[in-house]
C-alpha cells in the first residue's frame, strides 16, 4: 500500500507586539529557517501569533511572503486590538492562494463552521470554529 505524507511544522502563542513582549520578527524568522532546513511541505501557527494584526505588519508581511506556505488559526489574541476583526484578519492568516475560505453553508459534515480549508497531496485539512453546542 502505497501512502501519501506530508511534513509541517506547527507552533503558537508567538505573542508579538512590538515593544509589549520578548517575541520578534527575527525570531519569526527562525522559526521559518528551521522549517525550510527541515523540508517541511508548509507552517501552521496554532494562535496567539500576534497581538494586533493590523498594528503588526512588520510581522505579518512576513509572515505573508514567507518562502514557506504558511497556516493560522485564531487564538484569544488575534482579534484584541481595537480595529482587528474577523474580515480583516481571516484573509492575512495563510499565504496560500489555493485555499477555499469556509463553505456554501458556513458549516461542514459535523456541524462546525469552516474558516477555511485545502487540499493538499490528497490530504484535506480544514481549519475551523468547533461547534459544541
Amino acid at each position: 500500500m502505497m501512502y501519501n505524507k506530508i511534513k509541517f511544522s506547527v507552533f503558537s502563542d508567538f505573542h508579538y507586539k512590538f515593544g509589549m513582549y520578548i517575541s520578534s520578527v527575527e525570531d519569526f524568522g527562525t522559526i521559518m529557517d528551521k522549517a525550510k532546513s527541515n523540508n517541511v511541505d508548509f507552517v501552521i501557527h496554532g494562535g496567539d501569533f500576534c497581538n494586533d494584526y493590523i498594528g503588526s505588519p512588520e510581522l505579518i508581511n512576513a509572515y505573508i511572503n514567507s518562502d514557506q506556505k504558511v497556516y493560522g488559526i485564531y487564538g484569544n489574541h488575534e482579534l484584541e486590538s481595537k480595529d482587528n476583526s474577523m474580515a480583516t484578519v481571516t484573509p492575512k492568516l495563510t499565504n496560500d492562494n489555493n485555499v477555499i475560505w469556509g463553505t456554501e453553508s458556513g458549516t461542514i459534515e459535523d456541524g462546525s463552521k469552516a474558516y477555511y480549508h485545502f487540499d493538499y497531496n490528497g490530504f484535506r485539512l480544514i481549519f475551523t470554529d468547533t461547534n459544541y453546542s
